[in-house]
């Protein structure tokens, strides 16, 4: 059995993949550390006994070390996704995942003493995603819109579609994808339809190979476009991805079959303004007056309000990053040390967050 590694002992080496030397690979599978590695980056962590022979390349600056509690932090923030380009992606963590996993096979001996620092990282991470960052909103388009029409689980929808010039809509395949998320397991829930028939039969082709990729994973039923009155009182949640403006005559017909349905709880809702005008609406939607409408400018003002809660979310979790290191590096179990306030002030058990590090 490997010796127990403690917060005290672990240094991590952080370095773009570019700076992985032969020297250096050579001396990773020689000297056998867990890691987390991408086509970006690297980051590998140990004991300082581990790194003592390591091969720097030229540029020695390139590679950023640290240790003890500062180390134990960084390895958070990995697992936690918020150092991802998409905050609180979940790619990065798989990777770390993978790493341990590798490393767990090739040298269990050695990995055996790294359990009790794995779990008590797993452990602090879920904290933090679950209790500290709990208000935290993905800040996509397509999440703002599915989430105020009020989507559910069970909801049938329909997706009024379009294609660009390189295929599927990115909001049409994006709409698609947040939404089978929400609709886990309930695979006949999306029907697509659009106005122009040979468009139609472009996005027909176009979601059909998407799915044969994998892409995307749910039945879609094909509708044409002249069934729009129907398919507006079947659907609980309709979701338009037609730029304003650019079919002023069939974008009427959309407004029409919404205000000719008899029932009065489902959602519309229009993801795209003109694209000549900031993206926002035009006079047919703005002064249409439709009952439970939900605008492109309502879909901007979610994701402003996302942004500014997201960044008091992620300046707590930060604070809440390096607590942890310190709690650990002193024994203390964060989960019972940490206290969150409403004003988003981080304190440890009765002891107030030091001045420098509190969240703005």
């Amino acid at each position: 059995m490997g010796q127990s590694v403690q917060v005290s002992d672990l240094v991590v080496i952080d370095f773009h993949t570019k700076h992985l030397t032969p020297e250096i690979q050579e001396w990773k599978e020689r000297t056998s550390v867990p890691f987390a590695a991408s086509c970006a980056r690297q980051i590998w962590y140990g004991t300082e006994e581990d790194f003592e022979d390591f091969p720097y390349p030229p540029n020695r600056e390139a590679v950023k070390i640290l240790k003890g509690a500062e180390a134990y932090s960084a390895l958070l923030r990995v697992q936690s996704g918020f150092e991802s380009s998409r905050l609180g992606e979940t790619h990065v963590k798989s990777q770390f995942d993978e790493g341990w996993r590798c490393f767990n096979d090739e040298d269990p001996d050695k990995a055996e003493g790294y359990q009790r620092l794995i779990g008590m990282m797993r452990e602090d991470v879920n904290f933090i995603r679950n209790d500290i960052a709990a208000a935290f909103r993905y800040q996509r388009h397509e999440t703002s819109a599915r989430d105020i029409s009020g989507q559910k689980k069970g909801d049938q929808l329909l997706v009024i579609g379009s294609m660009s010039k390189a295929g599927v809509s990115v909001l049409t395949e994006g709409i698609i994808r947040v939404s089978e998320n929400r609709q886990k397991n309930n695979d006949h829930f999306l029907r697509v339809t659009h106005p122009d028939l040979e468009v139609f039969r472009s996005l027909r082709n176009g979601l059909l190979e998407m799915k044969q990729r994998g892409k995307l994973r749910t039945n879609i039923e094909f509708v044409e476009f002249d069934m729009i009155g129907k398919l507006m009182e079947v659907s609980d949640r309709v979701y338009v991805d037609i730029a304003m403006g650019s079919d002023p005559e069939n974008e009427a017909q959309i407004i029409a079959a919404w205000r000719d349905r008899t029932r009065r709880d489902n959602t519309l809702t229009h993801m795209r303004g003109d694209p000549h005008k900031r993206a926002l609406s035009t006079p047919l939607w703005a002064e249409a007056g439709l009952d439970n409408y939900i605008s492109p400018e309502d879909i901007r003002h979610d994701m402003a309000d996302r942004a500014t809660t997201n960044r008091k979310v992620l300046e707590n979790a930060d604070v809440a990053f390096d607590m942890c290191g310190q709690l650990r590096l002193a024994g203390r179990k964060p989960m019972n040390c940490i206290v969150q306030k409403d004003d988003f002030t981080l304190t440890v058990s009765g002891q107030e967050t030091p001045p420098e590090t509190e969240p703005a």
